[in-house]
């Protein structure tokens, strides 16, 4: 019983993350299926923030509220037509968050597996869009600035970032990758950290051919964790991973050589590509709404403000109308109050900014018990921080979004238990699994 509901579960996020039809009503199932599992076969565990738990799905639930009454009120969303929309908003932030909570109370292998189930299927869709849209599907000379035609749904164009942003945590695989292989451990070890490695460079020639930027932010957060328990690993052991350095070496050679084979076919001279540099109209925007949010404290998406433009881009590229009249933010906060206005956007600050410290400090505590189910997490919390702060979410990647509040849930749930996750993973290593 148990090894089915696990497999279900995995299923089910990995459909999640390839966005296959149907997606957004599987969260409901695969809630369901956590909480079977968590009920039967979670682990006895300290629960001292218990109350604070219970609050914060009670904040979700207000914010959530909030947020569909101002999209209905404003004419965004009508129902019927847009049900799922409506319910998807109102029930899922809370339902995910607790949901979380409670997987905590589960292996630590499953979540591991939990998270790397869905960056293999995020990974899945950005290859299946670059294998209908190129011919073939690794051919750089093929651009796509702007949209891109993926296998699903019915052969739909999509917005570059929309489908950019799927690979971003297989990319981020790098972090756990490199820990494997550079560590004289047994082959099992060193075998998935070359699958890991794989799954990574897959990731980055998706990003990479749709002129993405943000994850090479994410990825150098991602690294940083990794960067001083590895140097003091190979400075005690260095004669035994010698071997192993030497392979990440040619494998980084050959990634420079593709590198230049993608610069030579222009692949970043895009309208909106690597010939701006640092510059992004993302900044000047955010800027300029932050300084005049009292000019449409209620949303409406009425806001209007002056902006600056980065180079030559085509008029489709643009965050905003001549006229000033803003049309992305790229940032969930702001975008919620460009939208809603400030109610829901104060609840969503309240109920995550004491969760999200705490699993800062958590994860800066456990650093010193570095291993690559721990680099794993950071890069996923590298990677959401990113695109919470850096693009429109809940308009390019709504998957995503909700799949937050479930990890928000997973992550403060679980901290203070590193000691716990220690023991387990060390037992997990003795029996022979990864």
């Amino acid at each position: 019983m148990r090894e089915v509901l696990n497999a279900t579960s995995l299923f089910l996020i990995g459909y999640i993350g390839l966005h296959l039809p149907r997606s957004f009503v599987l969260f409901y199932i695969f809630a369901g299926v956590v909480l079977v599992l968590a009920n039967r076969f979670g682990r006895q565990k300290r629960q001292p923030a218990h109350s604070d738990h219970i609050r914060t799905t009670l904040l979700l639930s207000v914010f959530a509220s909030a947020y569909a009454f101002g999209m209905l009120a404003w004419g965004f969303w009508v129902w019927p037509s847009d049900a799922l929309d409506i319910l998807n908003a109102l029930f899922l932030p809370a339902l995910l968050f607790f949901v979380g909570t409670q997987a905590a109370s589960l292996s630590y292998r499953w979540s591991t597996t939990l998270l790397l189930s869905y960056s293999i299927g995020g990974l899945g869709y950005g290859l299946a869009a670059l294998a209908n849209a190129r011919e073939p599907w690794w051919n750089a000379s093929q651009v796509f600035p702007l949209a891109i035609q993926v296998a699903w749904p019915s052969l739909a164009e999509m917005n570059v970032r929309s489908v950019e942003q799927t690979a971003y945590p297989a990319l981020l695989l790098l972090a756990p990758a490199l820990w494997l292989l550079a560590r004289p451990t047994a082959s099992r070890h060193r075998q998935l950290g070359l699958l890991l490695l794989v799954i990574s460079l897959l990731g980055a020639h998706v990003v990479w051919s749709l002129n993405g930027r943000l994850a090479w932010l994410a990825l150098g957060l991602a690294l940083v964790p990794l960067v001083r328990p590895l140097c003091v690993h190979l400075h005690a052991t260095w004669s035994v991973s010698i071997r192993n350095m030497l392979v990440i070496s040619g494998l980084v050679v050959a990634l420079l050589g593709y590198t230049q084979h993608l610069l030579h076919f222009g692949g970043v001279n895009g309208p909106t590509g690597w010939n701006q540099g640092l510059c992004d109209e993302r900044f000047s925007t955010a800027g300029s709404m932050l300084m005049r949010l009292h000019h449409a404290p209620w949303g409406g998406r009425a806001l209007r403000i002056p902006y600056t433009l980065c180079g030559d881009q085509l008029p489709s590229a643009f965050l905003a109308f001549p006229d000033g009249t803003i049309t992305a933010v790229h940032n969930v906060p702001l975008e919620i109050y460009f939208t809603v206005g400030w109610l829901p956007v104060v609840l969503l600050t309240i109920a995550f900014i004491p969760n999200l410290l705490l699993i800062l400090r958590d994860f800066w505590s456990a650093w010193s018990r570095c291993d690559w189910h721990f680099l794993l997490r950071c890069g996923w919390l590298c990677f959401l921080l990113c695109q919470w702060l850096f693009q429109p979410l809940l308009y390019s990647d709504g998957l995503l979004y909700y799949f937050t509040f479930f990890l928000l849930g997973l992550f403060v749930s679980g901290a203070g238990n590193w000691s716990l996750l220690d023991r387990e993973a060390k037992m997990s290593e003795r029996s022979g699994v990864v």
